[in-house]
């Protein structure tokens, strides 16, 4: 189905912001969105992180910050024995922030993080920051929460993750239902590598047709997409497990290891091996 809208309970009623410290068992695939601002800080867990048209692989210590309306998901990466996932989420209306004068030059920032924003290397004082917030009394949060939003601005070193930004009515459009559907599909059957005839066979498609609509919906062409979610789950691998590369590239669904390199390397910037000795440093 298409992202669901979420409702956080209470905001602005008996809070103005929602803050969670969370340990689950796993990351629910939820495809959702929300009108209020997403800060989450990832303490343990790994997995894959879809953002707008975004998808990349998390880990501990991955720090991402969402505008309005940003569709996204956290899903748990399968089987790799790591325990509880823990997480800080903090989510909070905009005009929190901006209905104070004194932070309309922050105005820019929220801007862009309209398409999500992932900090590559936040600062130990940013990480202590948001570790400690559950700590404070209530009264004490809220300038906390401006601190922690203070840093996130001046923090230069991060990325922009969706090209495509929630403004776009194509978000939020009837396909996404289908989206949703064929998104499932491809992440059951990723390693028995679904070929585009199945797939579309599947979606009730001609291959024409579902080639158009798929690039017209997610941003990429479907073998791109496959080879994104692939990449991806062959990068949780590399880090987390002590398997070759030629195991990970099958389990990936990739039939030839020199292929896999070569789409590894076109996605990532960097050959298979040098991804895993640069995980581990």
């Amino acid at each position: 189905m298409r992202p669901k809208l979420e409702y956080i309970d209470g905001l602005q009623v008996s809070r103005s912001f929602h803050y969670a410290h969370l340990h689950l068992p796993f990351f629910e695939n939820f495809w959702h969105y929300h009108p209020e601002m997403e800060l989450t800080y990832i303490v343990r867990g790994k997995g894959t992180r879809y953002v707008g048209d975004n998808i990349s692989s998390f880990a501990e210590g991955d720090l991402v910050f969402l505008g309005e309306n940003l569709p996204h998901n956290w899903v748990s990466a399968p089987n790799l024995g790591i325990g509880m996932l823990e997480s800080h989420v903090f989510q909070f209306p905009l005009h929190l922030i901006l209905g104070f004068p004194e932070f309309q030059t922050l105005a820019p920032f929220f801007q862009e993080s309209a398409h999500g924003l992932h900090f590559v290397s936040p600062s130990p004082a940013l990480i202590e920051a948001i570790g400690k917030f559950s700590e404070k009394p209530p009264h004490l949060q809220l300038p906390a929460l401006f601190e922690i939003i203070s840093m996130l601005f001046e923090d230069k070193n991060r990325q922009r993750l969706s090209k495509t930004a929630p403004q776009d009515t194509s978000f939020f459009d009837k396909e996404h239902k289908r989206h949703f559907k064929v998104k499932q599909f491809l992440h059951e059957k990723l390693q028995h590598n679904p070929d585009l005839e199945e797939t579309a066979g599947f979606m009730s498609m001609t291959k024409t047709y579902f080639c158009r609509w798929f690039k017209k919906t997610t941003g990429h062409t479907y073998t791109t997409y496959l080879n994104k979610l692939r990449i991806e789950q062959a990068c949780q691998s590399l880090m987390f497990s002590d398997k070759n590369i030629a195991e990970i590239a099958y389990e990936a669904g990739f039939q030839n290891i020199s292929h896999f390199n070569r789409v590894f390397k076109e996605e990532k910037g960097v050959a298979p091996r040098l991804y895993r000795k640069g995980a581990a440093a």
